[in-house]
């Protein structure tokens, strides 16, 4: 005979003394720490924006909304819907916002009237969380990921698709406005309300389109200057243009942000976050150095990427700055076995399978530079002179491009490892960030190099791990490139509280696990004598 379980609680039975919010909450949990922690934010600036008009219903603190917002991307609540199912059901957001109950229209005008000032929390709770580890910033480790866009995938158009769409529309606003002024001559109510409906529904479309056109030829100015004259047209997304239409890493493409992370080696903390405004992570590196010194104080002495983030002007900020850059660069195969042998002396034979190769050709690399006599070396030893110079463009800037050549090749037993199609004389192309990469390259040849690179990987991937499958951050819900900046600093901010509530739960076998300050307060992190999990309080302690 089985027996079932009993109800301990029947639905109708009315309790007298039901217990608190606070004894349905562990002294363990994190919610605990997240409310200490953000108590101790200046909200000041917050505080500014709002006035209080009549008497109408009060507003709620900064403080309790951001607190709200966070728990959600640290539970899995990302839209403003399932906040307000949260704010209503769940007991850890009952115990942290007091009981209040918030509905989805409140946070989101909260998020768009705050978003100027959520990259100063971020920084603020970067400050105090570098204070609680003592953060070094020896090591910056960077890297980006791509987040799906709030845009339909087929619903991207190219610049010539959009202007015969446009014309289409154009036809279709003539007739409605047609329809609107036949109804009010003839005072029909209904047909006037549905026909101004109907317009302003294709003004709002006209309106989408434009902007995407707009964004289209743009595109499609700056790829041409990439790629020549002959490249394809650009799609972009139509409901949000800002997003760019790229490979999704889980195969195939859809309108996609491109989000770029710092992350301190020592902490896993994200100390800069952005999102690349072009779909790709080169030209980032300096403005992310600059976010991290403006967040903490301090520069990094060392940044850590993969090959996609060298850009010539990045390399050189980055070294003026006192910066060590390790990254590889190049995508040629080999070592240039030259550099032993000396300016304008021959390869041997036994040696040219080894020299940097790229596409089956002898790479730029595998050419000797001489700086005091500006002139490039082959592996035969033969001297190809300047004659060339002009300026490439690269992004808002011109670049100074040098172009070297030689005698003809046609006679030269290595012009097949060397020449290109018809080509009769090999060119090399130098530009003014050059001696840059070239002590890159040095650098991570070295032992040292391959062993601070390859302390990349775990860190930062680990770190987009944790926002996409244990916080199921892996779309946005907002368009354009301003809300979606402002929905990764959110994203970034919840990720960091995690990782320092974790750091919460660190305890050894007995005794005090840790006690960190925060601002006169002492945040002691102890264990029950009797058990090994731990449970953290905050205490006041006296200081010697």
């Amino acid at each position: 005979m089985v027996v079932w379980s009993k109800a301990p609680r029947p639905r109708q039975q009315v309790e007298m003394l039901s217990p608190s919010l606070d004894e349905q909450i562990g002294q363990s949990d994190g919610v605990r720490f997240l409310d200490a922690l953000l108590g101790e934010v200046d909200w000041s600036q917050w505080e500014q924006v709002y006035h209080q008009e009549g008497p109408g219903r009060p507003t709620h603190h900064p403080r309790i909304m951001c607190a709200a917002i966070l728990l959600g991307l640290i539970r899995g609540f990302h839209s403003t819907r399932s906040l307000e199912y949260a704010t209503r059901y769940c007991l850890d957001f009952q115990w942290l916002l007091d009981g209040r109950s918030i509905d989805h229209s409140t946070f989101a005008k909260f998020r768009t009237l705050h978003g100027e000032r959520i990259k100063g929390l971020f920084r603020q709770i970067n400050r105090k969380a570098a204070k609680l580890k003592r953060l070094s910033l020896e090591e910056v480790i960077v890297d980006g990921t791509r987040i799906r866009a709030d845009s339909d995938r087929h619903g991207a158009r190219s610049a010539e698709a959009l202007q015969r769409r446009l014309a289409a529309l154009e036809g279709k606003i003539e007739a409605a406005l047609e329809r609107l002024e036949k109804a009010r001559e003839h005072g029909h109510k209904d047909e006037i309300a549905n026909s101004e409906r109907e317009n302003k529904e294709l003004q709002a479309r006209k309106q989408r389109d434009e902007q995407a056109l707009e964004v289209a030829r743009q595109r499609d100015v700056q790829k041409r200057r990439r790629k020549g004259s002959g490249s394809t047209a650009v799609r972009v997304p139509v409901t949000d243009p800002d997003a760019h239409i790229l490979p999704n890493k889980e195969g195939g493409y859809a309108p996609n942000y491109t989000p770029l992370i710092a992350v301190e080696a020592q902490t896993g903390l994200i100390v800069a976050q952005q999102i690349s405004g072009d779909g790709g992570e080169s030209g980032h590196l300096e403005q992310l150095a600059q976010e991290v010194e403006q967040s903490l104080g301090a520069k990094p002495r060392r940044i850590i990427g993969d090959e996609g983030f060298v850009s010539g002007h990045d390399l050189r900020d980055l070294k003026d700055r006192g910066i060590e850059a390790y990254m590889p660069i190049g995508g040629s195969v080999g070592v240039n076995c030259g550099q032993s042998i000396g300016p304008g002396q021959a390869v041997p034979s036994v040696l040219w399978d080894a020299l940097p190769q790229r596409r089956g050709k002898w790479a730029r690399e595998a050419f000797l530079y001489d700086a005091l006599a500006d002139v490039y070396y082959c592996p035969m030893g033969h001297a190809l002179s300047a004659y060339r110079q002009h300026r490439r463009c690269d992004g808002n800037e011109g670049v100074r491009v040098t172009r070297y050549t030689g005698a003809p090749c046609q006679g030269c037993k290595l012009a097949s490892r060397c020449l290109t199609g018809k080509s009769r004389s090999r060119v090399v192309v130098r530009d003014e960030y050059e001696p840059y990469r070239e002590e890159l390259r040095e650098r991570m040849s070295s032992p040292r190099g391959r062993e601070v690179y390859g302390r990349r990987a775990p860190l930062v991937e680990g770190a987009f791990g944790t926002i996409k499958q244990a916080m199921g951050i892996r779309r946005f819900y907002r368009r354009g490139l301003l809300k979606v900046r402002d929905d990764w600093t959110w994203a970034c901010l919840a990720f960091n509280l995690k990782k320092v509530m974790g750091w919460m739960g660190e305890a050894p076998t007995k005794g005090f696990a840790a006690v960190h300050k925060l601002n006169g307060r002492y945040l002691a992190v102890y264990l029950h004598p009797w058990h090994w999990l731990g449970f953290f309080g905050l205490k006041s302690l006296k200081t010697a």
